[in-house]
């Protein structure tokens, strides 16, 4: 379901990477070939296509090109997809470095989604002076406490800057 107020650069970015997706998923969960890009090189990582944890990842990879497609969990999708896309670049930087400018350009995408969804990030990077949301107390109460609690003295000095920060 396409939002019709999105700009036409994210919901291409949404579904470039979920063709990306999409095909990486079934990739790994098929035996569909698609030119050697998205299959495993057995001689440097092994047996790792037939362990379970490499099933759960193509079925993640698929779950993300539908939230993506569908609009819905976009940035949700995004954070997952951030570590699967940034394991992608290095492996196939690793193996073949012609795949790996190709993966770069999925750079591309996912960084203009990030810029798009900036808001939805900025709690994490916003520094916060009382995380407690579960308290029952006011802020003040609870500082006030902890404050008589360790240094009784301070008290006077804490309600002059808390009374200087209100105004």
């Amino acid at each position: 379901m396409l939002k019709y107020h999105d700009p036409f650069y994210i919901i291409t970015a949404r579904v470039a990477l979920a063709i990306t997706f999409t095909l990486s998923g079934l990739s790994g969960l098929t035996n569909i070939g698609l030119n050697d890009y998205f299959s495993l090189n057995e001689a440097i990582v092994g047996d790792i296509g037939n362990s379970p944890h490499f099933y759960i990842l193509k079925t993640v990879e698929l779950i993300i090109s539908i939230c993506f497609l569908s609009n819905f969990f976009v940035q949700t999708a995004l954070l997952v997809a951030t570590p699967i896309i940034v394991s992608a670049i290095g492996y196939h930087l690793w193996v073949n470095p012609v795949y790996g400018a190709i993966a770069l350009l999925l750079l591309v995408p996912i960084t203009a989604l990030f810029i798009f969804y900036k808001d939805t990030y900025k709690i994490f990077f916003k520094p916060q002076l009382y995380t407690n949301h579960m308290a029952e107390d006011s802020p003040k109460i609870l500082i006030y406490d902890e404050v008589s609690e360790k240094c009784p003295d301070l008290l006077e000095k804490f309600d002059e800057i808390y009374t200087q920060n209100e105004q």
